[in-house]
């Protein structure tokens, strides 16, 4: 166990996402982004969020926030550190609210249409 708390501590995370903390097995979690993996071998900025799926994680050295692409939903996200669970949907020109479903996906509020849609992954 001890040996695999140090290798988590050699992988660089995109900035953006640096200030997580290793849970182990490539896995992290940041309070205001929420649970995702990351493979240091890649080298990439791509991230698996429990949440949401494949993320790419647009370059920033900012860790207050940052956009990402979702693979799953086809459109930019914003994140801000002090909106957690809260995101910027840049093709619905709205914030959405992301709610976590237990096994993985979430429920995604449009707080524009007031709707609801669910990522199931």
């Amino acid at each position: 166990w001890v040996v695999e708390d140090t290798v988590d501590q050699l992988v660089t995370l995109p900035d953006s996402l640096s200030e997580a903390v290793s849970l182990g097995n490539n896995w992290y979690y940041l309070d205001w982004f929420g649970y995702f993996a990351y493979e240091s071998e890649s080298n990439n900025s791509w991230v698996y969020s429990l949440d949401l799926g494949w993320l790419y994680v647009g370059s920033s050295s900012d860790t207050e926030q940052f956009w990402f692409w979702s693979d799953y939903l086809q459109t930019w996200l914003w994140a801000n550190k002090a909106s957690p669970a809260w995101f910027y949907h840049w093709q619905y020109r709205s914030w959405v609210f992301v709610q976590s479903k237990s096994g993985g996906g979430a429920w995604l509020n449009v707080l524009s249409s007031g709707n609801w849609e669910e990522v199931t992954l």
